[in-house]
C-alpha cells in the first residue's frame, strides 16, 4: 500500500501534496491503522531527492511543516472532543439512558473512569506533550484528555507542541537520507516496536496493582452471608 501511495504522490502538484500532507497526518490520527509517519517523512524527502526518473518538486520545508502539524493538531482535537462529548453525555448526565449509554457503562462503568481521570491527571499535561512521540497511544491519549475534560486551552498548546517537533523531525529526517527516505520506516518500526514492549510492562503493572489492590479490600471487607 505505501508504494502505491508513493507512486501516487509523486505524481500531485506542490499544493497538492501540502494538502496530501494535512490529510494524512489527521487520519493517522482518527483513524489510528493508517500510516503517517512515513509518508510524511517521504515527502520530505522530495525536498532533496536526487532520482532523476521522481518528477521536480518545488516543496517548502516551512509549509510541509505547517501542513502537517495542522493535520495532527486538528486530528487531536476532534478526538478530544470526543471523549469530551462521551463523557459529558454518558457520564455527565445520569438521566440519559440511551442503548449506546448502558452498553459504554456496562462495559466501562463509572467508577472506572474516575480511577482513569486520577489516574491520568497526574501526567496528563507531560504525556499529551509527548503523545506524538508514543506510536500507538495517539488516539488513547487524545480521548483520555477529553473524558478528563482537561483544560482545552492547555490540552491543545501541549499537542501543538508535540506536533511540530515531531514532525520537523519526521520531515529533516526525509531531507537528510533523500533517496534512502525508506530507511527511516526501519527506524521507525525498531522504535514503536520497543516503545510497544516499554507500554505493554507498564500496562501489565498497572493491571497488576489494581488486581491486588481489589483483592485486598474484598479481604478486608468480605461479603456477609447474610445479604
Amino acid at each position: 500500500m505505501l508504494e502505491e501511495v508513493v507512486a501516487f504522490v509523486r505524481t500531485l502538484d506542490d499544493g497538492t501534496i501540502y494538502f496530501f500532507l494535512f490529510v494524512i497526518a489527521y487520519l493517522e490520527n482518527v483513524v489510528p491503522p493508517i500510516p503517517g509517519d512515513l509518508p510524511i517523512a517521504f515527502v520530505g524527502s522530495l525536498i532533496a531527492i536526487t532520482d532523476p526518473a521522481v518528477p521536480i518538486h518545488d516543496l517548502s520545508f516551512a509549509w510541509c511543516w505547517v501542513w502537517s502539524s495542522a493535520g495532527s493538531l486538528l486530528g487531536f482535537m476532534n478526538m478530544y472532543g470526543i471523549g469530551w462529548l462521551v463523557g459529558r453525555r454518558v457520564y455527565g448526565d445520569t438521566e440519559n439512558n440511551s442503548r449506546f449509554a448502558q452498553t459504554v457503562r456496562r462495559f466501562f462503568p463509572p467508577e472506572n473512569l474516575r480511577d482513569v481521570q486520577q489516574n491520568f491527571s497526574k501526567y496528563s499535561y507531560w504525556l499529551i506533550a509527548a503523545n506524538r512521540f508514543l506510536t500507538g497511544s495517539r488516539s488513547i491519549i487524545s480521548i483520555s484528555s477529553g473524558l478528563s475534560h482537561l483544560n482545552f486551552f492547555y490540552v491543545h498548546l501541549c499537542a501543538l507542541l508535540s506536533a511540530v517537533l515531531w514532525n520537523a523531525l519526521l520531515i529533516y529526517g526525509g531531507v537528510l537520507l533523500g533517496d534512502n527516505w525508506r530507511l527511516l520506516g526501519d527506524y521507525l518500526t525498531t522504535y514503536g516496536l520497543l516503545f510497544s514492549v516499554i507500554v505493554l510492562g507498564i500496562v501489565g503493572f498497572f493491571i497488576y496493582r489494581f488486581i491486588q489492590k481489589r483483592k485486598a479490600a474484598k479481604e478486608e471487607n468480605p461479603p456477609n452471608p447474610l445479604h
